[in-house]
């Protein structure tokens, strides 16, 4: 099986002044060791700036936040939660609602059968992999919004600690190629929230390996 890490990112909803966000106020203002970005969009109502290093942008528009990585090498070695929790603390009488976590891979080779009994009729496995509270799964055919094509999905919902919610999405492409990102998110409404999981960025992320290695590559 050939897999490659396509993105992670964390993604905040909130109020947010997208004016503020420039390479200045990331290096001296947030204390973020950058080097010069390669490409600048700003604007009053969407910024955007990206960084050769890491392959990391960050965007703002008025309701939302979004530090990315494109093709980590590992994602528990990307450095985009001590980024956002910089950039954050700075802002922490921003109002924000909430917080999510996305890895997203793409992967080949991969055995289909082994891929629906894992999603399909493994419901208990997973709940106990995951040390979740509860577990729904749903299997459908969807098509997608970018290319209009139609494709099988599955859908892990989950329910952590804390009020922590989590869902596994995986597209097939074709007879052997998916399409998976993992999700986590908690609600903002007690802005400890957000330190818990910022600080939970490297266990999700080998947790998501630790469920490729299970589930995918069986």
């Amino acid at each position: 099986m050939e897999i490659e890490n396509k993105f992670c990112n964390i993604v905040v909803l909130g109020n947010f002044n997208p004016a503020i966000l420039t390479h200045e106020f990331l290096v001296d203002i947030c204390k973020i060791d950058l080097e010069k970005p390669i490409n600048l969009q700003l604007t009053p109502i969407h910024s955007q700036i990206k960084y050769q290093k890491n392959n990391i942008s960050f965007l703002t528009s008025l309701d939302r936040f979004e530090i990315s990585e494109l093709k980590p090498e590992v994602f528990e070695n990307s450095i985009i939660p001590k980024c956002a929790n910089s950039y954050l603390n700075v802002l922490k009488y921003t109002p924000m609602v909430l917080c999510g976590v996305n890895f997203q891979i793409d992967a080949k080779n991969v055995d289909l059968v082994n891929l629906q009994n894992s999603f399909v009729k493994q419901g208990i496995e997973l709940k106990k992999f995951l040390k979740a509270k509860n577990v729904t799964n749903r299997h459908s055919i969807d098509i997608d919004e970018a290319n209009k094509e139609q494709y099988v999905g599955y859908d892990v919902k989950f329910t952590l600690r804390d009020g922590i919610s989590g869902n596994i999405r995986v597209k097939v492409l074709g007879e052997k190629n998916i399409n998976l990102n993992y999700n986590f998110e908690v609600s903002l409404e007690n802005k400890d929230n957000l330190k818990l999981i910022l600080a939970d960025y490297y266990q999700r992320a080998v947790e998501f390996k630790d469920f490729i290695n299970h589930f995918i590559k069986g």
